[in-house]
């Protein structure tokens, strides 16, 4: 069996994703790592995009023989497809806000393939792209190994922690802006911008951006003293329009640096805060995932489907606030029987089917055993 995974992703190129601590550098890339394995186990041959379409181009591989599994509309994927390879997997991690383009057309890419995963309120359904079948996103986001004896949540010495980069749906800061040392590049990203910034997908995306309520819940928690801030950027505001300078200014944001180690970091908190970047139907990323790993408990806002892939038990919805400003005293209310209780049912969860999905190791099983039953298709 050939298979080709196809990304644009530079980084992820010349089969470096077969390199376990390569992969572990990139969020949602582990799974990877672990199909390189499992495919040696098995005796089938696997390679990065553009290895496999080399392999193609020089006769060492033959079209029919190879499965396609692409994410997002990746140009490698599309060459392949066109040299007669089987598309077997498309996948999508990003958000409508920065996938604004693969968003307008996900349904016809889709139909060509015999899977995917978006995430889409309508993704599962067996009508939206052809033949195609739809399933549910589940992302990718620990190892197995990671999963290891919970601290007592009552003594642990943090309240609430938030571990994500400094972004902001429209960026202000100019400094920020490419420069460009060839008129035809600058074109290009004119051009490109102009696309991006006509899309429907990416208009219907801001109006669901949630960066304004995740600014909210950390001036809320800074002021209450509750929050230790970690990421990149956040020492760097001019990024943020002039209003949440100021706002985050007058509280002190109290900003800890760069998280060596995520897992290890959250598992000293009694919450984690898991904002999405946008409010859309099925769009669950990795954030609420690795706080129930860590044993933290998740604060969450994002799909507004979330019960559906994550027991509601599991997690506290802060979408059920009338305001941000209410997070510190919701969360003080949370006794230890209640926290017992919630951190239970997300490693229930994690047990499960669908939960284990989002480890490595599971969903590159998922991945191969759609491999398999697509070489037993007459």
């Amino acid at each position: 069996m050939k298979i080709a995974l196809c990304n644009d992703i530079f980084e992820f190129g010349g089969n470096r994703l077969a390199d376990r601590r390569w992969a572990g550098r990139f969020p949602g890339a582990g799974w990877a790592s672990v199909f390189f394995e499992l495919a040696a186990q098995r005796g089938w041959e696997v390679a990065s995009g553009e290895i496999a379409l080399s392999h193609v181009q020089c006769g060492y591989w033959r079209a029919d023989e190879v499965l396609v599994v692409q994410e997002l509309d990746s140009a490698w994927g599309a060459r392949l497809r066109e040299a007669g390879c089987r598309p077997l997997l498309l996948t999508c991690l990003e958000s409508p806000l920065y996938a604004s383009l693969f968003f307008d057309r996900w349904q016809s890419l889709a139909a060509s393939f015999r899977h995917y995963m978006v995430p889409a309120s309508d993704a599962a359904r067996a009508d939206v792209a052809g033949h195609a079948r739809g399933w549910p996103l589940r992302f990718p986001c620990y190892w197995q190994q990671q999963r290891s004896a919970l601290s007592d949540w009552a003594t642990r010495p943090g309240d609430v922690v938030l571990v994500a980069a400094n972004k902001y749906w429209s960026h202000e800061d100019l400094a920020a802006a490419p420069s460009w040392t060839r008129p035809r590049s600058y074109i290009q990203w004119r051009r490109h911008d102009a696309m991006v910034k006509a899309s429907p997908s990416r208009r219907q995306a801001q109006r669901q951006q949630l960066h304004d309520a995740r600014l909210e819940a950390i001036t809320a928690l800074s002021a209450a003293g509750m929050l230790d801030l970690y990421g990149s950027g956040w020492d760097r505001l001019s990024v943020l329009p002039r209003r949440w300078q100021q706002r985050l200014a007058d509280v002190s944001l109290p900003y800890r640096g760069k998280a060596a180690d995520k897992h290890q970091l959250q598992s000293g908190f009694k919450f984690a805060l898991c904002f999405e970047n946008v409010s859309a139907p099925g769009y669950v990323t990795e954030k609420i995932i690795e706080a129930l790993v860590a044993g933290a408990i998740p604060v969450y806002l994002g799909a507004p489907d979330i019960a559906d892939h994550v027991p509601a038990n599991a997690f506290i919805d802060a979408g059920r606030l009338a305001s941000m400003a209410q997070l510190p005293e919701t969360l003080n209310a949370v006794s230890a029987q209640d926290a017992a209780r919630m951190i239970a049912a997300g490693q229930d969860f994690l047990d499960s089917e669908a939960g284990r999905m989002h480890a490595y190791e599971g969903f590159a099983d998922w991945v191969a055993t759609l491999a398999q039953e697509a070489t037993h298709v007459v």
